[in-house]
């Protein structure tokens, strides 16, 4: 478990700082006995690791422990491989623990001319671990400085992972001999729950110091597949001090010729080493498996490295072991399937091998427990046959290279007489694992096994019969375009098939009448259709199919229809035009009608009889069917020539489709003309038609038939008038008279068109006006948005007329009708009672003026009979103004301010109520601008396009209320350029580099102010608890901003800093730094209570306070404000097991020469535990204790700014935050505590 302090303000401690001189405050430790693995650690008594640091001659090698100063392959760790399979992490209880147990000495350490690390002394170099997985991902990693044990985090997942061991960078010197380094350390790794381990090493860099010559065996594992291996020893004080060492190799098969002692190891630019080795040839299988490398008379006080490489140069290396292996391989097949089939069919169960050893293998695959009737068959995922790699004549994998998977099926094939399930086992053994073990004389390994079962499903056949059952409409068996089928009609299917198992199936047709009967097999089968109530067949029914294995057979048809209708009735001569057969109105012989179905298709064909009549006979029910009536020549329709039956039911017959036929309509019209002289006779010239006469068309009887009135043009017409004799008469208008024969008589023929009825009338008089407008731009001329003004009273005179008055309409407009030609100088036309304050804007002649005065009457001439409407009148009010001024409004109040300037060239926009623009402008060089001639009574709109980088601070646009006539109205607009934002940070400069670097905290409470060029004051602020400070809302231009130092503290920046603000910028570097300093905190940690069951475990004195020897802090003298009690470190063996909760406390003391600002805490959950809910407490100064700190689940997410050294919180964390601590004795100490479970 890590404890760390944060100091949000102020600390004279880094940032984030450990408690006492280990970063382990108390321990736990429960560890079985550790067990001395299969491992290069070294076994062999006097053997050691060599963790010397570079203090050799130069151009020596040094070992792979060490970083090497100015060697490119710098420093190699130790690497240790261990290999875990499935079976080890299931015999150890579904994770496994790495943990590294010291050897001898009280800790993995080096030791410094023979003292402890840790006891002091100038030259520390501590030993690092680190776990890695399988692709070298990093796991852990932990350095220790003092005697320590260490567990990694357990693992679940098979493969191999590496262990690594490394020494510091700072020299070491040992012994008496100045090429000889003698500090040396062996080490246990203790797995826990798993037996007969397999751990190597890359690299055997050790020291032998057992006073005499020792031989020593190393062994290596050879993969299959290898055809070369290339085996190194170094000799790393020379042969000249080892001169008796000899170097041999053995394989499987025997000794083998080589064993060179390649002398110093010596650094090259690769980084790698120098010198040479043996390149051995490897003969097939029978060489693969144990290798034994042999050091003999390997004398005292010396140092070697060993290096075994697949291949014909180093780089492929492999681990070396220091005793014999007696297990290899680590694989995993999966999965277990279950799968289904029928008789005959095969089926593929597939499955995966993945290799996890860290050298090649060959996996053997073994097939039992077959039923004798089913066949299981090894392939490989394209389907082919396995081979057959190692000469055991069994199937396998292939070479599997370190972590490769590849894909496999297991075929299996159901054969007649097979039971309902197989189940099939495959048992994969290594290879490699199998000959180490026949090597070693161990026993063979056990498989692993998945399971693959085999059940069969019914043989239902293949096969289908089916297609659809129709609506035969015409009955002829046979599926026309526009019958469809029918729906939910039922069909059986009976017989029997091939295996004479009887079939007896139902099905019902779907919406699209469709049916199908699948899953048949071969046989002969007889398909029999049900029709539904109301519905008979129209072919054979039943009928009988041959179905072959697998035949789709889609054409067992069913025609069914309903029994059919009838539809007709009669055709009649419809004199009277009014749709209805009328007494005396008889039947129309040859009149062709037509029957179509509802998709438009023609069904029959027939002419009516001499009466009449017709009927469709044997029509088949249904719905919207339509008759279509073809009239004889000369005949017209009178009633729809189409009409629709909704519905048909069986046998219906609708005697009620009648069709009114008439002779074709004739027309009768043409013009009444303008007989201007009055004679009786369209004279040439005469051509001008007379609009508003009135024609009465009657029949032979005197009745009236239709009434018109001619158009503008002068022309009518009768239209639609059945044949025979008729009379036409003319009304003249009022005022006017008919010049010729009226009546006139006209015959009227089937379809003629008589367009020779034409009639003179004498008329004189015609129309005049148009319309009074509110002249806006007092033009003279209407533009289209200047609207008529109503109520204004128009007066017509002449000297032939009497005076006539109108009143102008809602929209402006007057006329006067009826007028003759004028005599003398025209007609006058005056307008009079205008609203208040209008005048006219026309002349006498209705011209704008200028030129000519502006007058309110105007002289027409008028001719005879015409239509004059051009007689407008314009008139407007006095014009209102609108403008003023467009400024810079520095200070963003919305007010011209003195001294704040305008505007020029800024477009400004009046826009109508529609919003459409009415007038545009620029400001001049003054900011000035005008709209003049602005017509009152209507609500205008201002808006300003302000330049780039500009905003407003008036309303833009903005609403002009509707003016009085010569009203002037200003409408000041301010503009100020964007504005933006100054700040960011007041920080605790700890390193005093004048930068806020990671872990500097930031001052709270600290005055900052920003002043303009001038250096007026714009503003001042407080920063927040986290430093920050921040000026919004600040328009562009050159500022200052000036910090206020806080009490005590001496400034690492400029407590005055220029800034130059941009529109829109935020500038967020206005740092400013102080080292503070003065604070002081001291913490104790202990374990204060182990308890079980709610007891506290005997053995143990909790209440007395064990002294840390490495540190003060549990001495200082403020301490006896507050008895200090607990442990250290507790270790139980039996004593301390699963299930006992353990209450950590640590105390805290705040003695410095200030208060301590800010004080958070955070102390990490130990690995094995788990944080024990509502256990945090904080006690002050002796009061009673009260709830506090936040815990946080393995793995949470941290808050900002905490003090915990491990973000990713691997085990669970609590945060106590502590404030301000006073330094005054009586109120500047307390502790907080807590409580975790062994899991």
């Amino acid at each position: 478990m890590r404890s760390f302090v944060s100091h949000k303000l102020v600390s004279r401690f880094s940032k984030v700082w450990c408690l006492l001189a280990s970063s382990t405050l108390a321990v736990l430790l429960c560890p079985p006995n550790p067990v001395k693995a299969q491992t290069v650690l070294p076994s062999f008594p006097g053997l050691n690791f060599q963790t010397s640091g570079p203090s050799r001659p130069a151009n020596v090698g040094d070992w792979y422990t060490t970083n090497q100063a100015g060697k490119v392959g710098g420093y190699q760790p130790h690497q240790f491989f261990i290999n875990l399979t499935q079976a080890d992490i299931t015999s150890a209880g579904g994770s496994v623990t790495i943990s590294i147990i010291d050897a001898g000495s009280g800790g993995p350490r080096d030791e410094v001319n023979g003292g402890t690390i840790g006891a002091g002394g100038p030259n520390i170099d501590p030993t690092r671990f680190r776990l890695l997985d399988s692709a070298g991902t990093e796991l852990s990693n932990q350095t220790l400085t003092g005697p320590a044990d260490i567990s990694f985090p357990a693992i679940t997942v098979p493969g191999v992972y590496t262990v690594t061991s490394e020494t510091g960078a700072l020299p070491i010197s040992g012994g008496t001999n100045v090429l000889l380094n003698n500090d040396d350390n062996g080490f246990l790794i203790s797995i826990p729950g798993v037996s007969n381990l397999l751990i190597g090493q890359v690299k055997g860099t050790f020291q032998q110091d057992t006073g005499g010559n020792i031989t020593v065996p190393f062994f290596a594992l050879i993969p299959p597949g290898t055809t070369n291996l290339f085996l190194r020893d170094f000799d790393l004080d020379s042969p000249n001090l080892n001169p008796t060492v000899t170097l041999s190799y053995t394989s499987p098969t025997g000794p083998v010729p080589g064993g060179t002692i390649s002398g110093n190891a010596v650094w090259n630019n690769n980084g790698d080493l120098n010198n040479g080795g043996d390149s051995i040839p490897v003969a097939g299988l029978a060489n693969a498996g144990i290798w034994t490398l042999t050091l003999s008379n390997y004398s005292s006080n010396n140092q070697a490295l060993l290096e075994a490489n697949i291949g014909t140069t180093p780089g492929n290396r492999i681990p070396l072991f220091d005793r014999q292996p007696t297990r290899a391989g680590n694989f995993t097949i999966t999965p277990d399937t279950t799968l289904a089939t029928t008789i005959g069919t095969a089926v593929d169960h597939p499955f995966t091998v993945t290799n996890n050893f860290f050298t090649s293998d060959i996996i053997n695959l073994v097939v039992t427990g077959t039923n004798g009737n089913y066949t299981a068959v090894l392939l490989d995922s394209a389907g082919n046959p396995l081979p057959e790699s190692d000469g055991n004549n069994v199937p396998d994998t292939g070479i599997l290279t370190p972590g490769q998977t590849r894909s496999f099926i297991l075929r299996v094939t159901p054969n007649a007489g097979a039971p309902p399930q197989d189940v099939t086992l495959i048992n994969a053994t290594s290879f490699l694992d199998t000959r180490v073990r026949q090597q070693s004389n161990s026993p063979a390994p056990t498989p692993q096994v998945v399971t693959k079962t085999t059940t069969i499903t019914a043989n239902t056949g293949t096969g289908t019969i089916g297609d659809t059952v129709f609506n035969d409409l015409n009955g002829n068996g046979i599926q026309d375009p526009g019958e469809t089928g029918v729906t939910r009609v039922t069909l059986t299917l009976s017989g029997t098939d091939t295996n004479n198992n009887p079939v007896n199936q139902t099905v019902v047709t779907n919406a699209a009448g469709n049916y199908q009967f699948t899953a048949l097999n071969p046989g002969t089968y007889t398909v029999t259709a049900t029709p539904p109530a109301g519905f008979s067949g129209t072919n054979t029914n039943p009928q009988t199919v041959t179905l072959t294995t697998g035949q789709n057979i889609p054409t067992v048809d069913f025609g069914i229809r309903q029994t059919p209708g009838a539809i007709g009735d009669t055709v009649f001569n419809d004199l009277n035009g009014n749709g209805i057969q009328d007494p005396g109105e008889t039947g129309v012989a040859g009149a062709t009608l037509t029957l179509r179905n509802s998709a438009g298709t023609v069904l029959a064909t027939l002419v009516t009889d001499a009466n009449g009549n017709y009927q469709f006979t044997n029509v088949p029910p249904g719905n919207n069917y339509t008759v279509t009536v073809t009239p004889p020549s000369g005949f017209s329709n009178t009633t729809p020539l189409v009409q629709t039956i909704a519905t048909l039911n069986p046998g219906q017959n609708v005697p009620t489709v009648d069709f009114g036929l008439r002779q074709l309509p004739g027309t009768i019209g043409d013009f009444v003309f303008n007989d201007a002289n009055n004679n009786g006779t369209q004279d040439p010239g005469e051509t001008a038609g007379i609009a508003g006469v009135t024609l009465t068309l009657r029949n032979q009887a005197g009745a009236v038939v239709a009434t018109t009135t001619t158009n503008a043009g002068g022309t009518y017409q009768f239209t639609n008038v059945t044949p025979g004799n008729y009379t036409v008469t003319a009304t003249a208008p009022a005022g006017s008279r008919v010049t010729t024969p009226t009546p006139l008589s006209v015959t009227l023929g089937s379809g003629q068109t008589i367009d020779t009825a034409d009639f003179g009338v004498f008329a004189q008089t015609g129309t005049l006006g148009d319309r009074v407008f509110n002249d806006f731009d007092g033009n003279g001329i209407q533009n289209g948005t200047e609207p008529g003004l109503a109520g204004v009273t128009v007066t017509l005179t002449g000297p032939n007329i009497a005076t006539q008055t109108t009143t102008t309409s809602a929209t402006g407009t007057y006329s006067f009708t009826g007028l003759p030609a004028s005599v003398g100088a025209g007609y006058t036309v005056t307008i009079s009672t205008l609203p208040a304050g209008f005048t006219p804007t026309t002349t006498s002649t209705g011209a704008p003026a200028p030129p000519g005065a502006p007058s309110l009457t105007q002289t027409v001439v008028f001719p005879a009979g015409a239509n004059i409407d051009t007689v407008d009148f314009g008139v407007r009010q006095a014009p209102a103004t609108i403008g003023n001024l467009v400024f810079n409004d520095l200070n963003g109040n919305g007010v011209a301010d003195p001294g704040e300037p305008p505007l020029p060239n800024v477009p400004v926009t009046l826009l109508d109520p529609q919003g459409n623009p009415f007038a545009s402008t620029n400001t001049n060089a003054a900011g000035n601008f005008t709209f003049t001639n602005v017509p009152p009574g209507i609500a205008f709109t201002v808006i300003a396009t302000p330049p780039a980088g500009f905003t407003g601070t008036t309303p833009n646009p903005q609403p002009v209320p509707a003016l009085t006539p010569g009203q002037v109205f200003n409408v000041p607009i301010g503009l100020r350029t964007a504005p933006g934002t100054i700040g960011t940070l007041v920080f605790n400069d700890l390193n005093g580099n004048g930068t806020p670097d990671p872990g500097d905290p930031g001052i709270g409470g600290v005055t900052v102010t920003l002043r303009n060029a001038a250096g007026a004051v714009v503003g001042t602020t407080i920063t927040d608890a986290n430093g920050n400070y921040s000026f919004q809302n600040v328009p562009p231009g050159n500022y200052t901003v000036t910090v206020t130092p806080p009490g005590g503290a001496n400034a690492t920046t400029p407590v005055t800093l220029p800034v130059t603000l941009a529109p829109r910028q935020s500038v967020l570097t206005a740092n400013f730094g102080f080292g503070i300093g003065g604070q002081g905190l001291r913490l104790v940690k202990r374990i204060t209570n182990v308890t079980r069951n709610g007891a506290s475990i005997p053995g143990f004195d909790f209440n007395a306070i064990q002294d840390d020897p490495s540190t003060l802090n549990d001495n200082a003298p403020g301490w006896s404000q507050i008895p200090l009690r607990g442990q250290i470190r507790v270790t139980g063996g039996n004593q301390i097991r699963t299930g006992d909760e353990i209450t950590y406390t640590v105390y805290f003391l705040s003695d410095g020469p200030t208060v301590a600002f800010g004080t958070n805490l955070c102390d990490q959950i130990p690995t094995g535990t788990g944080f024990l809910a509502n256990t945090a407490q904080i006690q002050r100064n002796n009061t009673a204790p009260t709830a506090g700190g936040t815990p946080f689940s393995p793995l949470a997410p941290l808050p900002a700014g905490n003090a915990c050294q491990n973000q990713t919180n691997p085990n669970g964390s609590v945060i106590f935050g502590l404030g301000d601590v006073p330094n005054t004795a009586g109120n500047n100490f307390g502790f907080v505590r807590f409580r975790v479970r062994i899991n």
